[in-house]
Protein backbone atom coordinates (compact mmCIF):
# COMPACT_ATOMS: atom_id res chain seq x y z
CA UNK A 1 0.00 0.00 0.00
CA UNK A 2 0.96 3.46 -0.91
CA UNK A 3 0.89 5.69 2.13
CA UNK A 4 2.03 9.04 0.09
CA UNK A 5 -0.84 11.51 -1.00
CA UNK A 6 -1.38 12.41 -4.57
CA UNK A 7 -1.12 16.25 -4.45
CA UNK A 8 3.29 15.71 -4.52
CA UNK A 9 3.89 18.99 -4.36
CA UNK A 10 8.23 19.36 -4.45
CA UNK A 11 8.75 16.00 -3.77
CA UNK A 12 7.33 15.40 -7.52
CA UNK A 13 10.73 14.86 -8.72
CA UNK A 14 10.97 11.17 -6.90
CA UNK A 15 10.26 8.62 -9.04
CA UNK A 16 7.73 6.13 -7.67
CA UNK A 17 10.54 3.52 -6.57
CA UNK A 18 12.07 6.63 -5.00
CA UNK A 19 8.94 7.73 -3.11
CA UNK A 20 7.57 4.68 -2.46
CA UNK A 21 11.21 3.95 -0.22
CA UNK A 22 11.44 7.04 1.30
CA UNK A 23 7.73 6.93 2.21
CA UNK A 24 8.25 3.27 3.94
CA UNK A 25 11.42 4.70 5.78
CA UNK A 26 9.14 7.38 7.16
CA UNK A 27 6.28 5.41 8.16
CA UNK A 28 8.24 2.77 10.01
CA UNK A 29 10.60 5.83 11.58
CA UNK A 30 7.57 7.05 13.49
CA UNK A 31 7.72 3.89 15.85
CA UNK A 32 10.35 6.16 17.52
CA UNK A 33 8.28 8.44 18.24
CA UNK A 34 5.06 7.06 19.71
CA UNK A 35 2.86 5.71 16.54
CA UNK A 36 3.57 2.33 16.84
CA UNK A 37 1.45 1.34 13.70
CA UNK A 38 1.54 2.95 10.96
CA UNK A 39 -0.75 1.10 8.75
CA UNK A 40 -3.59 3.79 8.83
CA UNK A 41 -1.10 6.55 8.54
CA UNK A 42 -0.30 8.55 5.71
CA UNK A 43 2.03 11.01 4.48
CA UNK A 44 0.90 14.38 2.31
CA UNK A 45 3.98 16.09 0.26
CA UNK A 46 1.07 18.80 -0.50
CA UNK A 47 3.12 21.25 1.03
CA UNK A 48 6.27 19.89 0.92
CA UNK A 49 10.12 22.75 0.16
CA UNK A 50 12.90 21.16 -0.78
CA UNK A 51 16.19 22.40 1.51
CA UNK A 52 18.69 21.92 -0.47
CA UNK A 53 20.04 18.72 0.15
CA UNK A 54 19.78 16.95 -2.95
CA UNK A 55 20.76 13.47 -4.31
CA UNK A 56 19.95 11.51 -7.84
CA UNK A 57 18.83 7.86 -6.42
CA UNK A 58 16.82 4.86 -7.92
CA UNK A 59 14.47 6.75 -10.72
CA UNK A 60 14.77 10.09 -9.24
CA UNK A 61 15.59 13.31 -7.21
CA UNK A 62 15.79 13.32 -3.61
CA UNK A 63 15.43 16.12 -1.10
CA UNK A 64 15.89 16.60 2.42
CA UNK A 65 12.08 18.27 2.50
CA UNK A 66 10.27 20.34 5.04
CA UNK A 67 6.38 20.72 5.80
CA UNK A 68 5.90 17.02 5.09
CA UNK A 69 2.17 16.66 6.45
CA UNK A 70 1.64 13.43 8.65
CA UNK A 71 -2.73 12.11 8.16
CA UNK A 72 -4.64 9.71 9.87
CA UNK A 73 -6.62 7.51 8.72
CA UNK A 74 -9.44 10.39 8.24
CA UNK A 75 -6.84 12.47 5.90
CA UNK A 76 -6.68 14.62 9.27
CA UNK A 77 -3.38 16.08 9.57
CA UNK A 78 -1.63 14.88 12.99
CA UNK A 79 1.72 16.43 12.67
CA UNK A 80 4.20 17.90 10.92
CA UNK A 81 8.07 17.20 10.15
CA UNK A 82 11.37 17.39 7.64
CA UNK A 83 13.63 14.89 7.06
CA UNK A 84 16.71 14.33 5.66
CA UNK A 85 18.61 11.56 4.64
CA UNK A 86 22.09 9.44 4.18
CA UNK A 87 22.88 8.07 0.98
CA UNK A 88 26.12 5.89 0.04
CA UNK A 89 25.00 4.41 -3.11
CA UNK A 90 28.20 2.20 -3.56
CA UNK A 91 27.37 0.68 -0.27
CA UNK A 92 23.94 0.21 -0.76
CA UNK A 93 23.24 2.58 2.18
CA UNK A 94 20.03 4.74 1.91
CA UNK A 95 18.82 5.86 4.97
CA UNK A 96 15.55 8.47 5.63
CA UNK A 97 14.65 9.87 9.10
CA UNK A 98 12.22 12.98 10.97
CA UNK A 99 14.91 15.70 10.99
CA UNK A 100 12.05 17.23 12.65
CA UNK A 101 8.66 16.10 13.96
CA UNK A 102 6.05 17.91 15.67
CA UNK A 103 2.03 16.18 16.85
CA UNK A 104 -1.01 18.16 17.21
CA UNK A 105 -1.62 15.04 20.32
CA UNK A 106 0.37 15.11 22.63
CA UNK A 107 0.70 11.59 23.14
CA UNK A 108 2.61 11.05 20.38
CA UNK A 109 6.67 12.48 21.19
CA UNK A 110 7.70 14.10 18.30
CA UNK A 111 11.58 15.20 18.00
CA UNK A 112 12.48 19.15 18.34
CA UNK A 113 16.29 18.65 18.06
CA UNK A 114 17.26 18.23 14.66
CA UNK A 115 20.03 15.43 13.36
CA UNK A 116 20.88 11.81 13.37
CA UNK A 117 18.81 10.32 16.01
CA UNK A 118 20.40 7.06 18.24
CA UNK A 119 18.07 4.19 15.98
CA UNK A 120 19.71 5.77 12.85
CA UNK A 121 22.76 6.02 13.80
CA UNK A 122 23.45 2.59 14.87
CA UNK A 123 22.58 1.77 11.05
CA UNK A 124 25.51 3.44 9.90
CA UNK A 125 28.31 1.27 9.43
CA UNK A 126 31.97 2.35 11.73
CA UNK A 127 33.34 3.28 8.77
CA UNK A 128 30.86 6.19 7.57
CA UNK A 129 30.51 7.64 11.48
CA UNK A 130 32.74 10.04 11.29
CA UNK A 131 31.50 11.42 8.08
CA UNK A 132 27.89 11.88 9.49
CA UNK A 133 29.18 13.20 13.05
CA UNK A 134 28.68 16.33 12.74
CA UNK A 135 24.47 15.28 12.41
CA UNK A 136 24.19 13.55 15.11
CA UNK A 137 21.89 14.62 17.81
CA UNK A 138 24.34 16.16 20.21
CA UNK A 139 23.50 14.83 23.36
CA UNK A 140 21.89 17.92 26.31
CA UNK A 141 24.70 18.15 28.74
CA UNK A 142 23.01 18.61 31.80
CA UNK A 143 23.67 21.38 34.57
CA UNK A 144 25.24 20.25 37.80
CA UNK A 145 25.33 23.66 39.31
CA UNK A 146 23.11 24.03 42.14
CA UNK A 147 20.19 26.38 41.80
CA UNK A 148 20.23 29.12 44.32
CA UNK A 149 16.47 29.66 45.90
CA UNK A 150 15.75 32.72 46.64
Amino acid sequence: MNHSNNEMGMARAMGSQLLLQVSQQLLGDLSYYGISDSENIWISWHESEGEGNWAKYLDGEIENYAYITILDENMNAIGQGSMDFILEEEWDLFLVYWDALYFIHPEFDGKTRAGIPDHIWNQIPENFQAKYKSKKIKKRKISTKKVQRI
